[in-house]
């Protein structure tokens, strides 16, 4: 059972922020972020808040289970409660 988990938590795919509010969306598999972390040592992502959290603290526990120490907060945009992104911060 663990392993059918395990390739859940792979395949997952989620959405990044967008770097400007006219760009596309973009969506990243879990198993590219890591090789991204792992090639390129960047260590915050920052995801769209159309994610669902348990989809987030999924990935979270997807880096721990491979080593890592993965911090996952809301970063707030403006005062307005909706309005805020997913920092995902990878050690």
């Amino acid at each position: 059972m663990r392993n059918l988990n395990q390739l859940r938590k792979e395949s997952m795919k989620l959405v990044l922020a967008k770097n400007t509010r006219k760009s596309d969306a973009k969506s990243v598999e879990l198993e590219d972020l890591y090789h991204k972390f792992s090639e390129d040592k960047r260590s915050i992502f920052y995801f769209a808040p159309t994610n669902a959290h348990k989809d987030m603290l999924k990935a979270v526990d997807f880096f721990k289970e491979k080593g890592h120490t993965a911090y996952l907060d809301e970063v707030r945009v403006s005062s307005d409660e909706k309005d805020f992104l997913y920092e995902l911060h990878i050690i």
